[in-house]
């Protein structure tokens, strides 16, 4: 832990139970250490009062230092007392100080004097960010199973050390919408995850429209992992419900869950999302800062598919290519279904189907296998148990019968409550109604489901009360909710009303941290799902925030890979909030590289999930609870991606049906009611550099104006001239 974090025992004195304080005046936390606030030079407020502070040379500041008063679930962890800022040492071995143009990293190291940030500067920005990107792609990679194709639940290089069996056999629990499914602990052991590894299909898409990883080892590394889904791989056998819905956990290289009872539904439509993605391609590929194009057709790629991903060779700047934009504003069973989707669209675009027809052929008939054999269209449910004309929507079924598992049913109000199910649910109308006409679906009960689903978007029931406006809300659970929705499916991320529902998300998170949490100037927000600390969440080990708090989640934990998963809703912004966290180092986890046994050397690195009231966690000692958990990291690399990727790709690549996703709806709902002015506002805290963009296409548009005009006015004056010229000529003859 470093040395500026507060010693356990600190912490657990703050959390101690205690009157609160009778004045509103912070007497503590009054002096920073290695700055300018002095036993001479003393913090002096009352609450809420933020302490300005300068940092002796050789050290960097971090964090906003605010008298608070911070209790939660009956104990005090703040008690009238200046907290939250920081002054964090420099190590001596490397640069101190960046210069413009150059980007800032920074992580943990140590030095002859003891814990510091280790400084490296890089070309710019996009270089910063691009690294970033390729450690998330170095994590995922070390999630996968070169048996089967399958995808770990979480991965350790924070203290990869073998879990005790004590930590192994801990029990887990989400505390969300998905409270009943166990969290997988990290096991330097064989558990992986349906769902993640939907989620792992579309990073290798990602990989290869990059131009990280060659067309013969996607298409090698997606088809294991479709073969093994489907029992087609030796030694691997999944276990399925009768409907063909697929369980939560299970062995990494064979696929084995003895102990597992309950199909999931949600991991089986994401499943199905990523593979369909995988099979269309966008082409041309854009190529990543300093990467030269790479060829697929005038030269053989030797790569093994266990080889580690490509580097990009040096090449000079181009001062002609465009800065990347972001796309425009669309059970883990569910999941798993939504990244096979992916992966066959992709891998069916033109640049790829003509290099390897065969191979997309064998992919595209994996994915229809896997897509048949689901019954999405029974997923219904009535008083515990599958209904043709059920309304209840299960998390879980059961692995023998027709029992269901907790199941939502419509509120008050007719609609459903929205969560990160949309894949499952969306999946299911489509496998029951798809190509029908509106109100004519032969299956009523699931077309009246999707009515009820769709309809919560025209009418949010959650509202973030802190703002200064009712910033209208699909749900008030952590960003994932609105994450993999659109990333995974055109309904959502191609709809109006969603698109403004997912920067409300946004807007709502940087606002809660701003206001409750004394935080979110540069980039630390982001309210996620992941491992907490055991003494501020009454022993969990792992929660989903939310929010407004409550649950057992106290630790003030910020997720910046929720930060980045919102990038498509305010680039301009969010991308700053990024570097920001790279420059201060206190979120920044270097990342071992499987590169040519590159190890630390190639500089890659994630951002990871933090807490404010003990900065120095997670460290190498905290064990399983120190995992990246790579569902909830998957929003880093996915938002990362948009910046270097084509505008529109994930809206482009998640239209599995070919209908447009949600267009025609959302202009057939446009006539129901004014929900969409009401849901999306702009605020002080819009993207800037939209806002600049806006004006600046209003200066060109008046312009262009003024010139048509003066044309017009111009071309008036010759002709009248002319006209008067010729009367005078005929009046003279």
């Amino acid at each position: 832990m470093l040395a500026h974090a507060l010693s356990t025992a600190t912490l657990a004195r703050l959390s101690e139970k205690s009157a609160p304080a009778p004045a509103r005046e912070c007497f503590h936390g009054r002096v920073i250490e290695h700055s300018d606030r002095t036993v001479d030079n003393l913090c002096t407020g009352t609450l809420n009062d933020t302490c300005e502070y300068q940092c002796q040379a050789g050290y960097i500041a971090v964090g906003r230092h605010v008298c608070q008063r911070y209790e939660a679930g009956g104990a005090v962890f703040i008690n009238n007392s200046f907290f939250g800022g920081s002054c964090r040492r420099l190590c001596t071995t490397t640069t101190q100080t960046c210069k413009a143009p150059l980007a800032t990293i920074r992580t943990n190291a140590t030095d002859a004097a003891g814990p510091c940030f280790a400084t490296r500067c890089v070309t710019d920005g996009d270089a910063a960010l691009f690294s970033l990107l390729r450690g998330n792609l170095e994590v995922w990679r070390q999630a996968r199973s070169q048996k089967s194709g399958f995808y770990k639940d979480s991965v350790n290089v924070i203290d990869p050390n073998t879990p005790t069996a004590a930590e192994l056999a801990e029990p887990r629990t989400i505390e969300s919408p998905t409270q009943e499914l166990r969290v997988a602990v990290e096991a330097g052991n064989s558990q992986a995850a349906t769902g993640v590894t939907g989620l792992g299909l579309i990073t290798e898409v990602v990989a290869h429209a990059l131009g990280l990883q060659s067309t013969s080892d996607t298409i090698a590394r997606t088809r294991l992992t479709l073969r093994s889904l489907l029992g087609k791989t030796p030694g691997v056998s999944v276990p399925r419900d009768p409907r063909g819905f697929f369980i939560h956990f299970m062995d990494a290289d064979t696929g084995a869950a003895p102990r597992e009872t309950t199909s999931c539904l949600m991991c089986t439509g994401l499943l199905m999302a990523g593979a369909a993605r995988r099979a269309r391609r966008v082409s041309p590929r854009p190529h990543p800062p300093d990467a030269q194009p790479h060829s697929t057709h005038t030269q053989r790629d030797t790569q093994s598919e266990t080889a580690g991903l490509r580097t990009p060779r040096a090449a000079p700047p181009n001062p002609h290519l465009p800065h990347p934009t972001p796309p425009p504003p669309t059970h883990p069973r569910a999941r798993a279904c939504a990244g096979a989707f992916f992966a066959r669209d992709y891998l069916a675009t033109e640049g790829v189907a003509r290099e390897a027809p065969q191979g997309l052929a064998e992919v595209a008939a994996l994915v229809g296998e896997l897509w048949d054999s689901i019954r999405f269209d029974a997923i219904l449910c009535a008083d515990g148990a599958l209904s043709p004309r059920g309304t209840g929507i299960p998390m879980t079924l059961s692995l023998r019968g027709d029992a269901c598992g907790p199941a939502q049913e419509p509120q008050a109000d007719g609609l459903y409550q929205f969560n990160e199910e949309h894949y499952t649910v969306w999946f299911a109308y489509e496998k029951a109604c798809g190509g029908q006409a509106a109100g004519r679906c032969s299956n009523a009960a699931i077309e009246a489901m999707w009515d009820a689903w769709q309809g919560r978007r025209l009418r949010p029931n959650h509202f973030y009360p802190h703002a200064a406006e009712r910033v209208a809300l699909l749900s008030e659970w952590s960003g994932y909710v609105v994450h993999l929705p659109y990333y995974t499916t055109r309904s959502f991320n191609s709809d109006p009303a969603y698109l403004a529902l997912f920067r409300n998300h946004w807007r709502a998170d940087r606002a809660y941290f701003d206001a409750s949490e004394h935080a979110s100037e540069r980039g630390r927000y982001g309210l996620g799902a992941g491992p907490v600390p055991p003494w501020c969440s009454e022993g969990a080990g792992y929660l989903a925030d939310r929010l407004g708090g409550g649950g057992r989640s106290h630790c003030r934990a910020y997720s910046p890979y929720i930060t980045a998963g919102y990038l498509p809703a305010a680039p301009g912004p969010i991308r700053a909030h990024l570097l920001a966290l790279l420059e201060d180092g206190e979120s920044v986890v270097p990342v071992p590289s499987t590169e040519h046994g590159a190890g630390h050397g190639a500089g890659y690195v994630v951002l990871w999930r933090k807490s404010l009231l003990e900065p120095g966690w997670p460290s190498r000692t905290d064990g399983a609870r120190a995992r990246f958990t790579l569902v909830d990291l998957s929003s880093e690399l996915l938002g990362l991606s948009t910046l270097f990727l084509p505008s529109g790709f994930y809206p482009n690549r998640t239209d599995y049906f070919r209908r447009r996703g949600g267009a025609a709806e959302a202009k057939a709902d446009a006539a129901r009611g004014g929900a969409l002015a009401a849901v999306e506002r702009l605020s002080p805290d819009d993207d800037a550099v939209g806002l600049a963009a806006s004006a600046l296409g209003i200066l060109v548009r008046v312009a262009l104006c003024t010139i048509l005009l003066a044309g017009c006015a111009v071309a008036t004056y010759v002709f009248l001239r002319r006209w008067r010229a010729r009367h005078l000529y005929r009046s003279v003859k």
